[in-house]
């Protein structure tokens, strides 16, 4: 267990999980033939080359979303009460909506592993909440 000082502050990034396979639940609403990606919040980057799971909560609202950059367009998946949030953080001026369902559909959903490439589970997680992250 890790114990941080009282003045301690933890930096979090956002990284992007590439959906590899959708679970039967999703099948008919992630377009196979877009690039759609887990959009993840943690503290504890270091963590990140041994990823083994994406959690989400099975009784929060997800979204998809399709955010125009100046050179490009990508899809994210992140919780639907994050995304005013979400947008002021990560700096779009202004996101499509896609689609929207509960998180249990998303369990079973395969993603690939950033660094490795490897495919991994999307699971249910009763820790995950909507207060912070994505």
């Amino acid at each position: 267990e890790l114990e941080y000082h009282d003045d301690h502050r933890s930096r979090s990034v956002y990284v992007k999980f590439p959906i590899d396979k959708s679970s039967t639940s999703l099948s008919g609403i992630i377009p196979e033939n877009d690039s759609i990606s887990a959009l993840i919040w943690t503290t504890t980057p270091w963590t990140l080359p041994a990823n083994q799971a994406v959690a989400i909560s099975p009784e929060i609202t997800y979204s998809i979303i399709k955010v125009d950059f100046t050179s490009n367009q990508e899809y994210y998946i992140v919780a639907k009460e994050r995304l005013n949030a979400l947008q002021q953080i990560l700096g779009f001026e202004s996101f499509n909506f896609i689609a929207e369902f509960p998180g249990s559909a998303l369990v079973g959903t395969k993603y690939k592993h950033p660094i490795t490439k490897n495919p991994h589970n999307i699971i249910a997680a009763s820790y995950v909440t909507s207060e912070s992250g994505t």
